[in-house]
């Protein structure tokens, strides 16, 4: 009798160590990579690591699961964009080790024993870390008050007035004070029909009397602006 497989799924899962205080099967640069992470979160974490062969294909991952975080707590709903900064902190950090994983893995787990889980390929942090200088780039526009070269950031097919780009940011300014630090807080991809691949990164502004939820899109493949929202 034949018998014949139509799918084959072989997990393989090495348990490094039920907290990410410990080098156990961990590279010098993992570790690193790893503390990166926990010094933005703190909290918990326990890691693994393994492959996955599915169909004939082989995954690569490193899965982080993130528990006690007082940031992730107090940001259930935006789950999926700080598992996204989890996953860039950590890739980010391996260096020349990146090429070892095919895929960053996040779960977060909450006081209340919820859970999700995210994974990211490869293809996608490298994607976000090339759209990083240009983060940067519209920060240092925002924090200048340089609205001529934010303006000229945005893809060219939005229709956008330089005069109500200004009022915004002097309306901001007036209201919360001026820029004291911004800080990436992580990210979400989607696909849409009128610009394609979009990122949205999320920054944290902090001003002077509040601190801010920021949001930029960026077409993923030319990374130019789209557009920039507050929460």
């Amino acid at each position: 009798m034949t018998k014949t497989i139509t799918k084959v799924v072989i997990l393989f899962v090495i348990i490094v160590a039920s907290s990410c205080t410990g080098n156990v099967a961990v590279t010098e640069k993992e570790s690193k990579a790893i503390k990166e992470v926990l010094n933005f979160y703190n909290g918990k974490c326990h890691r693994s690591k393994g492959f996955e062969n599915k169909n004939g294909e082989t995954k690569n991952y490193f899965e982080l699961e993130m528990k006690k975080s007082d940031l992730l707590e107090k940001n259930k709903k935006r789950a999926k964009s700080h598992a996204g900064n989890i996953a860039h902190l950590f890739y980010s950090n391996l260096e020349d080790e990146k090429s070892n994983y095919n895929q960053i893995r996040v779960k977060i787990t909450l006081n209340d024993d919820t859970t999700s889980d995210y994974v990211f390929s490869d293809e996608q942090l490298e994607g976000v870390e090339k759209i990083i200088p240009k983060v940067q780039e519209v920060n240092a526009y925002i924090e200048t008050d340089n609205i001529d070269a934010l303006s000229d950031t945005f893809n060219k097919s939005i229709l956008l007035e330089k005069k109500v780009l200004a009022k915004l940011f002097v309306d901001l300014k007036d209201k919360y004070g001026v820029i004291k630090k911004s800080e990436f807080q992580g990210f979400t991809l989607r696909n849409t029909k009128q610009f394609g691949k979009i990122t949205s990164v999320y920054i944290a502004q902090v001003r002077e009397k509040a601190a801010l939820s920021m949001i930029l899109l960026f077409n993923s493949v030319n990374h130019e602006l789209l557009s920039i929202e507050f929460e």
